[in-house]
């Protein structure tokens, strides 16, 4: 069995050797567990640096979306600035040309009603004045036949062929006189009138077309007008949109500070 002192002094040892410790080494003891503190904090500035510029690199692609939302909202206005230009210019034509129909057709109805009905009636009466002349005439030349040829003549075969002729002249002029008169009533009650009448739907046709014409030109040009505006009132909104997205960022380095 050991002996007690012996036993006593290899127990009481550690005790006594760590008593006499520096106290650098002491220090030195517990150096650890101030490293682990200080590497917790680098790690916590490091995850706040690398938020602040995902926030910094998320706003700068912002600004860049807007930038190119920016260039082609300026594209659009100068779109719709044309679009303005090519629809007065349509709107021009179209118009010019709804009015040049309207002015042919009025022109038509007008030279209807003072030239050619005039024109057309008297011929018709010319032609109607003629034709009993002609039935007079041939109803005269008869009776100056009959007027040559004796009682005795007339039983010769070629008396007889003369003034059969002569008579058939004159039925034929009595039809031609008929028909002229027919020509002239009709031409008066029915054919002019019917003339006038479709010449004047023409002419409603072409000014309801002219008008027509004018309320698309109003309607399409306020159409262009209103997307014109919409596109200038866009540059606004993503000029301001753009002026918040860099205060924005402005404001993440100025915490970041």
């Amino acid at each position: 069995m050991p002996n007690r002192s012996i036993l006593t002094a290899i127990l009481t040892l550690p005790l006594i050797l760590t008593g006499c410790q520096s106290p650098e080494t002491k220090s030195a003891s517990f150096a650890p567990q101030q490293s682990d503190s200080d590497a917790s904090d680098n790690k916590s500035d490091e995850k706040d640096a690398a938020e602040t510029a995902m926030k910094i690199a998320k706003g700068e692609r912002k600004l860049a979306k807007l930038r190119r939302d920016l260039a082609e909202a300026k594209e659009a206005v100068t779109k719709a600035g044309l679009d303005i230009e090519h629809q007065r210019q349509s709107n021009d034509e179209n118009l010019g040309k709804a009015r040049r129909e309207v002015e042919l057709a009025q022109a038509v109805l007008a030279k209807l009603r003072d030239h050619e009905i005039r024109v057309r009636i008297e011929q018709t009466r010319l032609n109607l004045i003629g034709a009993t002349d002609r039935l007079r005439e041939a109803e005269e030349e008869l009776q100056q036949l009959q007027m040559m040829y004796s009682e005795e003549d007339l039983a010769d075969k070629t008396a007889e062929i003369v003034i059969r002729r002569g008579q058939r002249r004159i039925e034929r002029a009595r039809q031609n006189l008929e028909i002229r008169k027919t020509e002239l009533n009709i031409l008066e009650s029915e054919t002019i009138p019917l003339e006038i009448a479709q010449h004047e739907h023409k002419v409603d046709l072409s000014e309801k077309a002219a008008n027509a014409a004018s309320r698309k030109a109003t309607s399409d040009m306020v159409q262009k007008q209103i997307s014109f505006l919409s596109a200038e009132n866009n540059i606004i909104r993503i000029k301001e949109d753009i002026q918040t997205a860099k205060d924005e960022v402005k404001q993440i380095e100025k915490d970041d500070e």
